[in-house]
């Protein structure tokens, strides 16, 4: 069965070198993508992925916008995968207050992020920190 990922980054240029990265993949299967986080939401909502790669800079992210994904992986069985140019410890409290369960460097995602999709796809909701 394939692994369905959402991809979620307001570049345009980054979601194209995402779909790169995951295009070749086997078992891997890209389902939706968003640049920005009401319709990141919303397509969470409709199709379910089992994993989120999601940019944490969002600039239409809030508060509200931060709530709204936390519930939605609590609702759902979606893993979110935080990918930001800056990971410092601020970043990394930034993800886990987004319910991320991994955090990504952008200057490393072609490194990480086919194996850590399958990696997390392997594990049950919720279950790695």
């Amino acid at each position: 069965m394939d692994i369905t990922v959402l991809l979620v980054d307001e570049s345009p240029s980054i979601l194209k070198c995402l779909h790169h990265l995951l295009d070749g993949e086997s078992g891997i299967h890209i389902v939706g993508e968003s640049g920005g986080s009401p319709e990141a939401i919303k397509l969470m909502e409709e199709l379910h992925p089992k994993i989120i790669v999601m940019d944490m800079n969002m600039p239409d992210g809030t508060a509200d916008t931060t709530v709204q994904i936390k519930s939605h992986l609590l609702l759902q069985t979606s893993q979110l995968i935080a990918t930001s140019t800056f990971v410092d410890a601020n970043a990394k409290r930034l993800a886990r207050n987004w319910g991320a369960v991994r955090l990504i460097d952008k200057m490393k995602m072609a490194e990480e992020l086919a194996s850590t999709i399958r990696e997390l796809a392997a594990q049950p909701v919720g279950s790695i920190n």
